[in-house]
């Protein structure tokens, strides 16, 4: 902040001075061990919302296969659509759980301490406020803006050369081998109707970068971004989410798209920029898996 005092009115007036602490800082100030356990904390919650999902939908698929409802070395598009579908609600609806219910708790505690008498909270009221906490959790409190349109278009060219960069450098260091490998996306690449390319289409361009973006860019960026450094909070949140893709080719592109991704959540607020960028790389992806050899 900086006072600026008027020349010809004489009245002194506030001026906001971005630089460059303010933009790198941690949001909220607290010991460097409570801010460590909470991301150390918040980063095993995501891991451990990931593998129990996983858990779940595979016990799921065992029970099916036991009373011979499926195959599951044979999942046809429709079965293998609706594995990722459940699969992403699922860690969605795990990761904001506890938050939810912890958070109503210390509401409720914190209201009765202070007015032991007062009426219980209206439902209805009690359900708004839990829906603008998980859009807000998710950084979907707003809709989306020409500003989240100006960035996606301005960072869209950047990230694709930074990614070719990228990876031009990997494939040197690392070898084409490894590069090159493909990437098991849980879907026939040839002989797809185009009614099964739609399905394909909607869970990898729609859901797939909804569901993570609201997921890394949103809930856990914003738990982390509280603690440490813009940087340091993209950082994480990139390898995490390149670490989660299992592969050292499609972990190279995804921490690329993660850091863009972040950068877009920090300067707008929200995750619709993100989740346009994501959208569009997956549909590149679709495009030259899928529709180059239909």
């Amino acid at each position: 902040m900086k006072k600026v005092v008027s020349t010809k009115t004489g009245k002194t007036s506030v001026k906001k001075k971005v630089v460059l602490a303010e933009v790198i800082a941690p949001m909220e100030k607290a010991p460097i061990g409570k801010r460590i356990a909470s991301i150390v904390g918040w980063l095993l919650w995501i891991a451990a919302a990931f593998l129990l999902s996983n858990i779940i939908v595979a016990i799921m698929l065992l029970i099916l296969q036991h009373y011979q409802l499926l195959d599951i070395k044979k999942l046809d598009t429709t079965t293998s659509f609706a594995v990722t579908a459940v699969m992403y609600v699922l860690m969605l609806v795990i990761v904001l759980w506890l938050p939810l219910w912890w958070l109503g708790r210390k509401k409720v505690i914190a209201s009765e301490a202070e007015q032991p008498e007062k009426k219980p909270i209206e439902p209805q009221k009690t359900r708004r406020e839990k829906i603008r906490y998980i859009l807000d959790a998710v950084g979907l409190s707003r809709r989306p803006k020409l500003t989240d349109i100006s960035y996606f278009f301005a960072d869209l060219p950047v990230y694709y050369l930074v990614n070719i960069v990228a990876s031009s450098v990997a494939t040197y260091i690392l070898g084409s081998e490894i590069m090159n490998q493909e990437q098991s996306l849980g879907f026939s690449k040839t002989g797809n109707a185009w009614w099964q390319l739609v399905i394909i289409f909607i869970a990898l361009v729609v859901i797939a970068p909804l569901f993570e973006e609201m997921i890394m860019r949103g809930f856990l960026f914003k738990k982390i971004r509280k603690n440490v450094p813009f940087i340091v909070t993209a950082v994480v949140v990139s390898l995490l989410f390149a670490l989660a893709h299992g592969q050292v080719n499609a972990g190279i592109m995804t921490f690329t798209l993660s850091m863009f991704c972040c950068w877009i959540r920090e300067k707008t607020g929200a995750i619709w920029g993100g989740i346009f960028l994501h959208a569009v790389n997956n549909f590149v992806a679709f495009a030259i898996l899928f529709l180059s050899n239909h």
